[in-house]
């Protein structure tokens, strides 16, 4: 219980944070209507305030991080700002017992996963001394060259940075959770609230989807989302993903997409493709569409003036990016400013190809059933996950035949599922691991439902806040809700490793393990044996990070 109420706690800072976020753009006349009567793609306003309060924590945390080091006490400066513009606009709530059923079983089931939930693998790599790079120092030039990981820089480790007290890490995890509990909610009030008929249809396929990982080859596991450990980010990336492609999904078959949709629709492409290169595939395909269904300029619409600002966040990010790794997209060479002095010509092609060679990524040209086999003969989940993910589509598809009319496919529709296509092809081909493909699967189900007419045997709510309640109580472990019952009243603490030894590189700055290890957990001057000899300088003063064969 007090793990639930500290997650509650936490969701409440969240939620009026974001609110006066809303607050404060009604009040700067940017938005035009009352924000208690606006809806983005049919959904209130309210469903977006956490998601929006950390997407702008976020992008804030990485634009100040240009010229200050990250204060411990930025995030309750930001909340409590926006909390006060909640006075300006003060109105009752209008309570729907569905609604708050289903927060309540989410919040409390969710939030029990604190009591299993460790710190990543990677959180030990890098995450954590990424976070304390950030506390310790301005932006540092050149940081991958300390170690590889550090050029992926996503805008997640930004938002979690705040979050992060080094004494404790259960606020990382309720970051985490928060993402995946506004998903949740969004996908329950389709099912229960929205006249939407792809809305209904394709959130029941989630939520069958999600019943369906529990069941198959070698225990289950189907592709759906997961409670990861801390500091992982490949669910938040999911859930964002799929929301996009929902909403884009939502423009094709209504033809229709307002100022202001079209503002946060721009604000989810800029998040994607912050939190992950796989956004930009997502941004490319909805321009295209946008561009053929409203017949808009795309330069019309990167100059508009209240989608301009968006664009510069953009750009700012891209220039972070060459700062810290000396490329646009890491680890994408042709991307690359071969001419910098913190960038070493093929450092990228090197990543790249160790992330390739380790997940056994698919090589253009070869035969693809011997790639395949050379795949499911890395980890013994690999096959079983894709049967899995194969049946859940078929038993889904079944499930649309049945209970649904569909209209033909036209061209529109045609081009998502060609989409969904290279969606994978692309996931084969850079990282082939489940748990970069969490998006990409759940797209391919929601692609189902692409062109459903009409729904031919109704529920009332009461059965979809069952479906929803069951989908959600096999999210977490099961060991989860034992350890909850033998420690209901119990403080969770969550910490690093204590006392990693280190000794010092041999012609390089800084330290690595004693052991070997290419975890450094939480000592900035540590990297891994493998990462490259650099040297430290100070230049204008910022930290400069230089390979010594430059």
């Amino acid at each position: 219980m007090v793990v639930s109420l500290q997650f509650f706690l936490l969701l409440l800072l969240l939620y009026f944070s974001g609110r006066g976020i809303f607050v404060f753009l009604s009040k700067a006349n940017f938005i035009e209507e009352d924000i208690s009567n606006l809806h983005i793609f049919t959904i209130p306003i309210n469903y977006f305030y956490i998601i929006t309060f950390l997407i702008f924590l976020g992008n804030i945390t990485f634009l100040l991080h240009f010229f200050i080091k990250i204060p411990e006490t930025l995030v309750l400066v930001i909340g409590i700002i926006f909390i006060l513009f909640n006075f300006l606009n003060i109105k009752k709530i209008k309570l729907n017992i569905f609604v708050a059923a289903a927060s309540t079983v989410t919040l409390f089931l969710f939030s029990l996963s604190t009591y299993t939930t460790g710190l990543s693998y990677d959180a030990g790599l890098y995450h954590l001394n990424n976070h304390l790079w950030m506390k310790t120092e301005k932006i540092v030039i050149g940081l991958s060259n300390l170690h590889m990981r550090y050029g992926y820089s996503s805008i997640y480790d930004y938002i979690a940075v705040n979050f992060n007290n080094f004494d404790n890490f259960l606020a990382l995890h309720f970051i985490n959770l928060s993402f995946l509990f506004c998903f949740a909610l969004i996908i329950f009030y389709f099912v229960s609230e929205s006249k939407s008929i792809f809305f209904k249809s394709s959130s029941l396929g989630i939520l069958i989807f999600g019943i369906l990982d529990n069941f198959g080859f070698n225990g289950g596991k189907n592709g759906f989302l997961e409670i990861e450990g801390i500091t992982k980010y490949d669910s938040v990336f999911a859930v964002s993903f799929v929301l996009g492609n929902i909403f884009l999904i939502n423009v094709m078959r209504n033809k229709k997409l307002d100022k202001f949709e079209l503002f946060y629709f721009l604000v989810l492409c800029i998040f994607l493709i912050q939190l992950r290169p796989t956004g930009i595939l997502f941004t490319i395909f909805s321009l295209l569409i946008f561009t053929i269904l409203f017949r808009i300029e795309l330069i019309d619409m990167i100059f508009n003036k209240k989608n301009v600002l968006l664009f510069f966040f953009l750009i700012i990010w891209f220039v972070k990016n060459i700062l810290i790794s000396g490329c646009i997209i890491f680890p994408v060479e042709v991307t690359c400013m071969q001419d910098l002095i913190w960038y070493q010509s093929g450092y990228a092609n090197e990543e790249n190809l160790n992330i390739s060679n380790s997940l056994r990524s698919y090589v253009l040209f070869t035969n693809p059933f011997e790639w395949f086999d050379y795949w499911t003969n890395k980890n013994s989940y690999n096959l079983s996950t894709i049967k899995n993910l194969s049946f859940s589509t078929l038993l889904i598809y079944m499930f649309k035949k049945i209970f649904f009319s569909s209209k033909k496919v036209n061209f529109l529709y045609l081009s998502f599922y060609l989409y969904v296509i290279l969606l994978v092809l692309f996931w084969a081909y850079t990282a082939p691991d489940f748990r970069f493909g969490i998006g990409i699967f759940l797209t391919l189900i929601i692609s189902i439902f692409v062109n459903v007419d009409s729904m031919k045997l109704k529920f009332n709510k009461l059965i979809y806040f069952v479906i929803f309640s069951l989908c959600i109580f096999t999210i977490p472990r099961f060991e989860n809700y034992s350890t909850f019952l033998k420690n209901s009243f119990e403080f969770i603490e969550i910490e690093a490793p204590t006392n990693p030894k280190y000794i010092d590189k041999v012609n390089s700055y800084g330290v690595t393990s004693e052991d070997d290890s290419e975890q450094c957990w939480i000592n900035i001057d540590c990297s891994p044996n493998y990462s490259p000899n650099v040297r430290k300088e100070i230049i204008n003063s910022y930290t400069v990070f230089i390979q010594k064969n430059n």
